[in-house]
């Protein structure tokens, strides 16, 4: 049976001979058509739509108004994805891509990918305003975020972005003698006259008026020089008449866009880039690989720099001239440009991949410890046996239970090959967990817990948000109000939310889907109760970590009136006061979610004390002195109001707190 092709949408804005439809196409001719099919949207005033490579390709080109014919724009894009039921909408329009990556969304289309390709420039004040406003929904539709440069990427995202090199065929651009003497000859070009170069499109960004102010001064000092300025745009006109004003018309050609562009780097001596802003242009690559000496505007992000053949210089014209004049001919010198970066070869068969992973399914290890709990069991393995995601190994330690679930367990067993059983001598959680982990054989694990149970959709969200983010962790929320919105964190962030009641990301490991990668030589302490904390808070201290988080319930975390907190001993929760104290202890930002966690977990302590009648009064005093300066934080805590009332209550009068403690507070340890 043959494989499905994946199917992408690539959006760009017109097609024009510019850089950034070039990458895109760079790519897209190197990537293997058996697995990935191409189509391309562009505004119907495209010049230079290269139909019949794409047509080769298996792909099409669908012709759509104008972006600012919004209505027209969504009618035509909305009609297009509902017929092609792409897998992939990759958008190329910077912050504009917010508008076809909504229409994507609302047609079901999963992986949205925003690229950015471009920054921006003070001088631009109306775009900026634009841009500004725009910016705030770059990753409202989008779910994965590229750029080609950090500086595109931290102007359009601030963060949580991936790079993609501006690669090139860099053999076809390496420089050839053959070609300099042929582009020269076809241009009536004597080859000791030195040539400056300036490709781009006619338009502000690209400071044309700069080139030919340097130009002009670079005359008086030497006039067998000649101008060359490819390109089409807006500004076309203006710079010619510009250059008749100063009446250079014999020493300047202007020539349209170019299909044999490499050529020309061959016959330039040297390429000017005077530009406002940029995000990384593809022409300093290309120069680069050419060995061509290039000037370039300190606007342009130094990421640029591949090679000794480029230098960063202030927009003054003098400076340039004397940099001009300084540039020597390097036309033997190999060039460092030609590594795995920039190689296209090499880069698009990494962007394949990332594309290609998007739909890959790994197995997922379920670790599930079971000790007596026949009258939940068979609704937990049943919400798990219907997942809509099917690779998973389902790995079942039974404790040794003394009723009926080992003969639940065997019964589903039998149906279900992906299902394994253990039995482990009667233990603790800990204990059981480090067991079951030995046992995996998946890519990622997911704790759940035998008396809960889960949506039928819960581990394809988490696995797919986690592919999409490149995580390492994804969580859902748990048996809480939802916004369904998706979050990406990093491991910080993640343990300043820890303790936060609001938002379901909790210690609980049953709500996370973790890489196995990150869980090598991570084990759980011997606790009997907080092993949970005790374990996501050191899981969340490794660095570089990346999470993902959305704020939906498909996690049914089940409190059980005959559950632990019924049979906890004092030292048991003892231990749990040593767990949060020494993450009190190690944490550099005490924020107010922790303090007032530390509060609860004291409150908990009495609660057992109380049930236990067995009193500490040492620890009751700690309790008390937790309580300085912090009842305004307990007030403003995501807490419930019945928990709040509580913390306060234990500090206001230790009476009336005993006498309602049976009836209200008489709760779940962990909440």
């Amino acid at each position: 049976m043959k494989e499905r092709k994946i199917k992408i949408i690539q959006i760009l804005n017109k097609m024009n001979y510019g850089g950034i439809e070039q990458v895109v196409l760079n790519y897209c001719q190197n990537i293997n058509k058996n697995k990935i099919i191409f189509d391309f949207i562009c505004e119907e005033n495209s010049t230079n739509i290269p139909y019949d490579l794409i047509k080769k390709w298996g792909g099409k080109v669908y012709l759509v108004p104008p972006i600012y014919k919004f209505f027209k724009y969504k009618k035509e894009l909305t009609k297009i994805f509902i017929k092609n039921k792409y897998d992939i909408a990759h958008s190329h329009l910077n912050t504009l891509s917010v508008f076809p990556l909504k229409i994507a969304k609302k047609c079901n289309i999963k992986i949205r990918i925003a690229h950015a390709h471009t920054t921006s420039s003070k001088k631009l004040v109306i775009k900026n305003i634009i841009n500004k406003i725009l910016k705030k929904f770059s990753t409202k539709y989008a779910n994965v975020y590229y750029a080609c440069s950090k500086a595109a990427g931290d102007y359009l995202f601030g963060s949580n972005y991936e790079i993609i090199n501006n690669a090139i065929d860099v053999k076809k651009f390496k420089f050839n003698k053959q070609k300099r003497l042929k582009i020269r000859k076809k241009l009536k070009i004597s080859d000791d006259t030195f040539v400056v170069g300036h490709i781009g499109r006619f338009a502000k960004q690209k400071n044309h008026e700069f080139v030919i102010e340097t130009f002009n001064n670079l005359l008086k000092k030497n006039s067998n020089c000649v101008l060359i300025l490819i390109g089409d745009g807006p500004k076309l006109r203006k710079i010619k008449k510009l250059i008749k004003l100063k009446k250079m018309d014999n020493k300047v050609i202007f020539l349209k866009n170019q299909n044999n562009i490499n050529e020309f780097y061959s016959a330039f001596d040297i390429l000017l880039l005077p530009s406002y802003y940029e995000g990384f242009p593809l022409v300093l690559v290309e120069a680069q690989a050419a060995c061509l000496n290039v000037i370039a505007s300190p606007y342009i992000t130094t990421e640029a720099k591949l090679s000794n053949f480029i230098s960063f210089e202030k927009l003054n014209v003098n400076l340039w001239i004397q940099k001009i004049i300084l540039e020597q001919n390097n036309f033997n010198k190999p060039s460092s440009l030609i590594n795995n970066y920039y190689d296209i070869n090499k880069e698009a068969k990494k962007l394949e991949n990332k594309y290609l992973n998007f739909f890959k399914k790994d197995k997922i290890s379920i670790i599930i410890p079971v000790y007596n709990k026949e009258k939940y069991l068979k609704k937990c393995l049943k919400s798990i046996l219907n997942q809509t995601y099917k690779n998973l190994e389902i790995i079942i330690i039974d404790d040794k239970s003394t009723d009926k679930s080992l003969e639940i367990i065997n019964s589903f067993k039998n149906t279900d090959k992906r299902i394994k059983v253990y039995t482990h001598k009667h233990s603790n959680i800990s204990s059981i967990r480090n067991y079951g982990l030995k046992k995996v054989t998946g890519s990622y694990v997911l704790f759940i817990d035998s008396d809960d149970y889960i949506e039928k959709n819960m581990i394809e969200i988490l696995y797919e948000n986690l592919k999409i983010a490149h995580a390492d962790i994804s969580i859902c929320n748990y048996n809480n109000k939802d916004s369904e919105k998706n979050f990406i964190f990093d491991s910080n962030t993640a343990l300043n939310l820890l303790f936060n009641n609001k938002r379901g990301i909790g210690f609980g490991l049953w709500n996370k889907l973790i890489s196995k990668d990150i869980l090598t030589n991570q084990k759980f302490n011997n606790y009997k109760i907080g092993e949970d904390l005790d374990f996501t808070y050191r899981l969340l201290k490794k660095s570089n970590l990346k999470i993902t988080y959305i704020d939906k319930t498909l996690y049914h975390y089940i409190k059980r009136t005959n559950s632990i907190t019924n049979i906890i001993s004092l030292k048991d929760a003892k231990d749990k006061i040593k767990i949060v104290s020494k993450i009190f202890k190690n944490n550099k930002n005490i924020n107010n979610d922790l303090i007032v966690y530390k509060i609860n977990e004291y409150v908990s302590l009495y609660n057992v004390m109380i049930r236990t009648n067995t009193f500490d009064y040492t620890l009751i005093k700690k309790a008390k002195k937790l309580y300085k300066g912090n009842i305004l934080k307990i007030i403003n805590s995501n807490y419930p109001i019945n928990k709040k009332l509580q913390l306060i209550l234990f500090k206001l009068n230790k009476k009336i707190y005993l006498k309602l403690y049976k009836k209200y507070f008489d709760i779940s340890y962990y909440l």
